[in-house]
């Protein structure tokens, strides 16, 4: 049975008076990789491409094969991506095939291997670095553990949460209950007091301080971890 088929194969392919060539679509897919990788900016490697359908092999006559790949590609767009490859052979237009691709990109982040408290600083004790797709984390995920690097955790953490700027900020250098520098700058006259501060603040932040010599509440910025100042205009 076997030989009886390969013999109508070569029946046909006598017939046809042409050879044949094969295409694998893994190629043509690559080409589509290459194409949305330069028309969107995202390094080809850095690119996660997933046919809606499979793409087929391309059956073609012999001769040399030229494929270009068209399609609308906004710069840094990951999604659904419809596209168009054109396939040529020896100048004539033997193929064209639609495909539909969904287009992401790896990405980088932490998540949380424990409990973070609130104030409490990032380590490798309690991150670890993750590798997924760019459509699976928040926009504004960290990145890089630099852009931790003096940080602290603004609100409680769980384990497994991935770790985002709206999660972080600068640490408080004045603490509540702290006494401080008062500096009170009235029309270009210091008056230096005592203070104390009635609420955490970070450096350059409005805080609310209590002078201990007047009793009086006033709201100063935070100059460095001994000084507040007060401007009275």
């Amino acid at each position: 049975m076997k030989k009886l088929l390969l013999c109508a194969y070569l029946l046909t392919a006598a017939i046809s008076g042409r050879a044949e060539q094969v295409v694998p679509g893994q190629e043509i897919l690559e080409l589509c990789r290459e194409y949305v990788g330069e028309k969107s900016g995202h390094p080809a490697e850095s690119l996660v491409i997933i046919p809606r359908s499979r793409v087929p092999d391309l059956t073609l006559p012999e001769g040399y094969v030229k494929m270009e790949v068209s399609g609308r590609v906004e710069e840094r767009e990951i999604g659904r991506v419809p596209l168009q490859v054109t396939v040529r052979v020896d100048g004539k237009e033997e193929k064209v095939l639609y495909v539909a691709l969904d287009v992401d990109t790896k990405a980088n982040a932490f998540v949380t291997t424990s409990w973070v408290r609130r104030g409490g600083t990032f380590s490798p004790g309690n991150l670890t670095p993750v590798e997924t797709t760019a459509s699976d984390l928040p926009p504004d995920h960290v990145k890089t553990l630099e852009q931790l690097k003096g940080k602290v955790a603004k609100v409680a953490l769980p384990k497994g949460r991935v770790l985002s700027h709206r999660h972080i900020e600068e640490p408080a250098i004045v603490d509540r209950g702290a006494i401080v520098d008062l500096v009170v700058d009235a029309a270009g006259l210091q008056i230096e007091t005592k203070g104390k501060v009635l609420s955490d603040g970070k450096r350059g932040e409005r805080v609310k301080v209590r002078n201990l010599r007047s009793g009086k509440i006033v709201y100063g910025q935070v100059r460095n971890a001994t000084t507040v100042t007060v401007e009275v205009y």
